[in-house]
């Protein structure tokens, strides 16, 4: 009769089983994860130097187009200024012009008064 009896594990140990086999499941994938995260970490910092050297370049970039802007400008300016000066100029000529036709039609003026005077 011995041979036809069988241990029935308690309802205990079948769930002490299980924990154990989960526990052991995780176990493992929590190896594996910290393998991934060492395989990955070089991986991680060379992206991160990467990343830093693009920054720099981006950033020399962006002074290079500023430095460029700011040239630009000046030599935008500095047209505008040259215009300005040859409007000045104009300006000067034309008033010099102007101031010429008065001393011209005063000159007139005085000698037909005088005209005037001696009929």
């Amino acid at each position: 009769m011995e041979e036809y009896l069988q241990v029935v594990p308690s309802k205990l140990e079948i769930i002490r089983q299980d924990f154990e086999r989960k526990n052991a499941k995780l176990e493992k994938k929590i190896k594996q994860l910290e393998e991934e995260k060492m395989h990955l970490k070089p991986d991680v910092d060379v992206q991160k130097l990467e990343t830093e050297k693009v920054r720099k370049e981006l950033e020399q970039s962006l002074h290079q187009c500023r430095s460029r802007n700011s040239t630009i400008e000046l030599k935008v300016n500095l047209n505008k200024i040259e215009e300005l000066k040859r409007k000045v100029e104009e300006l000067e000529i034309a008033l010099q012009n102007c101031e010429l036709q008065v001393e011209l039609f005063e000159a007139n003026e005085e000698y037909w008064k005088e005209q005037l005077h001696r009929s």
